[in-house]
């Protein structure tokens, strides 16, 4: 019985310090040391997107990357794309090529994207 309930706690401690361990990192960084953290990733996001629309015969393509951060230090980006080949496509072929551009993105718990396209009309 008693070492059962101590393999619950060292069970939970472990869940405990590793949520705590996982939350100290995005929150515990200071705003300098977050964008030092964040900024080459994005930077990465904006040429690896840049190289794939190139490959799909998009060169050229005018490439926002916006990011919106909550009082959690949260970031939720926004990738605005132009190009004239994404205004002639279908609603189907863009939604397509937003899937595509979804597995771009960087993994991080605490950040959300979604891709937008600015279309000439």
């Amino acid at each position: 019985m008693e070492l059962a309930v101590l393999t619950i706690l060292l069970i939970m401690a472990t869940v405990f310090l590793s949520v705590m361990t996982a939350k100290s990192r995005s929150e515990g960084l200071s705003s300098a040391e977050a964008e030092a953290y964040y900024r080459p990733m994005e930077q990465n996001l904006i040429k690896e997107t840049g190289e794939y629309l190139s490959s799909r015969g998009m060169k050229y393509s005018g490439i926002t990357l916006t990011r919106v951060i909550d009082a959690e230090g949260a970031r939720e980006y926004t990738m605005t794309i132009h190009h004239r080949v994404i205004d002639a496509m279908t609603g189907e072929e863009r939604e397509m090529l937003r899937t595509e551009l979804g597995k771009l993105v960087f993994e991080d718990e605490h950040c959300t994207f979604s891709h937008e396209f600015l279309l000439n009309r």
